[in-house]
């Protein structure tokens, strides 16, 4: 119950105020500090703040200020609250969001570690689809690990569907057998005139990742335009169509 509330944006002395307080229908401050094995100032300044969320409030009885805890039912009301106040902002936000896709950026990354942030871009951009052009055998087998045991999981687990163009190779062929599992639909092309030697990710809309992968040679960069991706994004579905 307590790690719940923690994920409801209150911090642990709060969580601890709460629960002690809903105990009581009404209890001093001096008491509630001494019930909760809380400093007396710090409990009066975490009452405060949770008066401010709307979970609970001061009331005065005979000159003598008091703590009461709401309905837990108020939870739910202040995250509601919360909610709409947030959905009214929305078509602001995605204004917002386009003027960043009007802008071009490029970033860089070296060796695993950069291209390890270079992977988990992508999955940034939950329910969406990456289109992939890839040839596996290319992989470093340390920079592998990390694709196989956490990025292909967390892809799958965030419901991030990828379409794939890759070499027809007997290594290939293999991959393609787990596309079901993977949320994944691969296409393999004669690898004789689909000569590639690095990876390209078309994501998110208006996002393509570069990623060579190899031993000798493990660098990327991520380039924001939606122009660049619209014009990839065509090519690989011809790819796709042939």
């Amino acid at each position: 119950m307590k790690d719940k509330l923690l994920e409801y944006w209150l911090s642990k002395k709060e969580v601890n105020i709460y629960l002690t307080s809903l105990e009581y229908w009404a209890i001093r401050i001096w008491t509630l500090a001494r019930v909760a094995k809380e400093n007396r100032v710090t409990t009066y300044s975490v009452c405060e703040n949770l008066e401010k969320k709307g979970l609970c409030h001061f009331l005065i009885k005979n000159k003598v200020k008091y703590f009461e805890t709401k309905s837990p039912h108020s939870l739910v009301q202040s995250l509601e609250k919360k909610k709409n106040a947030i959905l009214e902002i929305i078509p602001t936000l995605l204004l917002h969001e386009k003027e960043k896709e009007a802008k071009v950026e490029i970033k860089h990354f070296e060796w695993i570690l950069g291209l390890e942030d270079l992977y988990l871009d992508m999955l940034q951009h939950q329910n969406t689809e990456i289109k992939t052009i890839i040839w596996p055998d290319n992989i470093s087998p340390s920079f592998k690990d990390f694709l196989d045991h956490k990025f292909i999981p967390l892809r799958t687990k965030k419901n991030i569907k990828a379409k794939v163009l890759m070499p027809k190779t007997k290594l290939n062929k293999s991959y393609k057998k787990d596309d079901k599992r993977f949320l994944r639909k691969t296409k393999l092309i004669e690898d004789k005139v689909f000569d590639i030697h690095s990876e390209i990710n078309l994501y998110g809309n208006y996002k393509v990742s570069f990623a060579m992968f190899g031993d000798e040679e493990m660098t990327g960069m991520i380039v924001t335009s939606k122009q660049l991706h619209t014009t990839l994004s065509s090519i690989f579905n011809l790819m796709r169509k042939l």
